[in-house]
């Protein structure tokens, strides 16, 4: 089975970092249906409010939540943090790893959406959407034409939170 690692800095995020999992948990069933295994690695990048209690209380509810807690270094030290974690740690053919930020909002079945079609593949570009903070303008994704893209997500995902279901 594969193994898919999320990794997410969390520097004061103590308002996100709960509503990530949830919404990492409740819009992807590849992982309640056991197609395909989780790892959440958060990040504490330094935090000074109550995010590092918060993702150490995650940790210990749930096995496959692992907590990393480093000085603050900004975003880029802490993905390489994660890396190396999964380098130390465990290291299959079958292994995937995503990169999000507490704060990002996640389109139902974003990550896992015809994943297993993909399996055989290096690396795998997910569609995204960058919004702007009005929320009125979103960039295109980016793509490659030697690396396959999964087409979930953009401007209707990014809006989820802001319009009435």
């Amino acid at each position: 089975m594969a193994l898919l690692s999320v990794i997410v800095p969390c520097y004061n995020e103590e308002e996100n970092v709960s509503c990530f999992y949830e919404e990492l948990m409740k819009n992807n069933s590849f992982f309640e249906e056991k197609k395909l295994d989780l790892e959440v690695i958060y990040i504490d990048d330094g935090s000074k409010d109550k995010t590092p209690d918060i993702c150490d209380d995650l940790s210990k509810q749930y096995s496959h939540i692992h907590v990393i807690h480093i000085e603050n270094s900004g975003v880029s030290a802490a993905r390489n943090k994660g890396i190396e974690h999964i380098i130390a740690n465990y290291y299959a053919d079958n292994s995937y790893i995503a990169f999000c930020d507490a704060d990002d909002l996640l389109a139902k079945d974003c990550l896992t959406s015809d994943l297993e079609n993909y399996l055989d593949q290096d690396i795998i570009c997910f569609q995204s959407c960058s919004m702007s903070h009005d929320t009125t303008m979103c960039s295109p994704p980016h793509s490659s034409n030697n690396i396959p893209v999964i087409a979930n997500g953009g401007r209707k995902a990014a809006f989820r939170r802001n319009a009435a279901e």
